[in-house]
This record gives structure tokens, sequence and C-alpha cells, in this order.
């Protein structure tokens, strides 16, 4: 009876054809295949000769595209921030810095365009900002954007020594560090995008309270309808700041004053102007706003009812929860 053959005991012209085949297959990938920037160019859908960057890592894509020197920073395939810094983000690093009286241990989770990061170490009195990400490759990519003319202002923001930038979840680090800091802000995601829950929830405002030094601040944008009596509900003094179209909340465990004059000095002393001129931020247009805040004050013995607020099990804006249609 025949007996079947071994690929080993088969014709060397069996053996050739196959290694042939298999060089012809990778050739073809090389040269047909794109790589990885035009791949992710083109699922970003971006037009042929316009600017554009990425970076791929084990937490995901970050991107950066120009348009008429206008800049986006895409973090996996969403526009999270612009460039130049936004004026909101230059308000929420600014304001809280200068409000505080000395914000020497800062922490912010949540990088975007580097813009919150950067205006939060204008005071300088502040010995040390640790900013955590989530997403890794933005700092690459942020760190590439800044030797262009448009991207100029991080290459201050990463030259700058009293920066730690660490890779991870924001509320992990605070779970595991025995630091206290003066002031601690979340510039996170919509709370109604996937997992933001976790970032707005009550456990999360009470994680933050404990890693406030006294007197120290905590700083929420105030981006949802049950953002508020959620961090309300934790902090036993909070303001609602209103100022150039921005709505921000600040809780303590002492009494808050929005020191509009003190804010208004500060923003005059030549380290604060040199600072914010490096970040390419309009200190006039901080100034007007400053004049025109308007401040609201939350009574400590006000109504602490569960009504509306969000928890780790239950975060009533994530995927537009108990919203109206």
């Amino acid at each position: 009876m025949p007996q079947n053959l071994g690929i080993s005991q088969r014709k060397p012209g069996f053996l050739k054809y196959c290694t042939n085949a298999l060089v012809v297959g990778l050739v073809a990938i090389v040269v047909f295949f794109p790589n990885n920037a035009h791949l992710w160019a083109a699922l970003h859908a971006i037009e042929p000769g316009q600017y554009f960057i990425a970076a791929e890592d084990s937490t995901g894509v970050a991107a950066i595209t120009e348009v008429n020197q206008q800049g986006s920073l895409l973090a996996s395939g969403q526009a999270q921030a612009h460039f130049p810094y936004w004026h909101a983000h230059a308000l929420l690093g600014t304001i809280p810095a200068l409000l505080h009286p000395h914000p020497t241990q800062v922490m912010i989770i949540g990088m975007g365009s580097g813009g919150t990061p950067h205006t939060l170490g204008v005071n300088p009195l502040t010995q040390r900002i640790q900013v955590v990400e989530l997403l890794g490759s933005e700092l690459s990519v942020l760190r590439q954007y800044a030797n262009t003319p448009v991207g100029k202002p991080l290459s201050f923001l990463f030259q700058d020594p009293r920066y730690e930038f660490k890779v991870g979840d924001g509320r992990r680090e605070l779970a595991i560090t025995d630091r206290q800091f003066d002031i601690i802000e979340a510039d996170a995601i919509q709370p109604w995008r996937s997992r933001a829950g976790m970032l707005y929830s009550q456990e999360f405002f009470r994680e933050v309270q404990a890693h406030l030094a006294p007197g120290g601040i905590a700083v929420q944008w105030h981006v949802g309808a049950e953002t508020e009596p959620t961090f309300c509900s934790v902090f036993p003094h909070v303001i609602r700041l209103s100022i150039g179209g921005l709505s921000i909340l600040l809780g303590s465990d002492r009494p808050l004053e929005f020191d509009q004059k003190g804010i208004l000095s500060k923003l005059d002393t030549p380290l604060v102007l040199k600072f914010l001129a490096q970040a390419g931020v309009d200190v006039e247009a901080i100034r007007r706003d400053v004049k025109t805040a308007q401040v609201f004050s939350y009574s400590p013995d006000r109504n602490k009812s569960l009504d509306g607020i969000n928890t780790d099990l239950f975060p009533r804006s994530e995927y537009y929860l108990n919203q109206p249609i």
C-alpha cells in the first residue's frame, strides 16, 4: 500500500514553492500595508497632507492633528482638547492655584491638552504638581507636539521640574498614596461617557477629601446636574464659581472665599505674568473674568438628601441615565 509522505519526504520543489510564496506574501504586506502613522491617519479620517501624529501603547491610541494653526488632541478617536490651550482650561488651572493662599502640593487627574495642568502651576509657591493620566500615549504625542510653533507652550510644561507625570488611574493613585495635597482637581472626561462614573461619584469625592491637607481645596468642573449635589454631600464648605462661561465647584473643610482683589493682585506679579505668557494664556481675559465672576456659597447645614447623587453603583450621569431625552 502507498504510504503518506511527511513534508520532509516530499520533493524539494514543493518546499521551495512554499518558501517563495511566503516571501512574496511578506513582501506584499510590507509594500502595500500602510505604516502605523498612515494607518491611524486613515482611521481618523485625516485628509492627505494634513498635519498628524499618533502614538499607540498598551493604554490606547492618542493623536494630534492641526489645521490652520489650530490643533486638536484625539484620545481613542474622540476629540478631547485643542491647541492653543482653551481659555476654559486656563481658568480651571489658574483660578484655584491663585485662590489657595499656599498651594505647595498639587494633584490633578487628567492631562488632556496640558492646559489645565500647565496653568495649575502658575503659583510660584507651588513646589510639586502630580499629573495622573490614564492614556499614556497622550504624553508621547504631547512631547512631540511641543516642538511645533502651536505646541510650544508644552515645552515649558515638560521642562518645569515641579511636574511629575504618572500614567495610571487617578482614583487608584489616590487610594495607594499616603500624601496630602493642598489642591486636588479632576479635569476628566464628561460624566456621561463610559466608565466616567467613578470620577464623579460620592465615593471618589470622599477619597479626594481624605487626601486634602487642612484647608485644602477640591476642584471639580461642574459638568452635570448630579455633580453638584454629590460634591456638596461630601465637602462641608462649597462654593460654585461662575466665571468666563464656566461653572466650577470648590470644596474644603473650611469656609471658602473668592478673594477677587487678591487674585487680581497676584495676576500682576512678574513671575505669574511670565508663567502665563509662556503658556500662551490671555491674562487680560482672565482679569475680565475674575472681575465679573459670580459666587454662590452653600450653607453647611443644607439638606444632604441622597436624591440625585452619583455613587459607584449608580452613576446617574453615565450613558445619560436619568437624563431627559
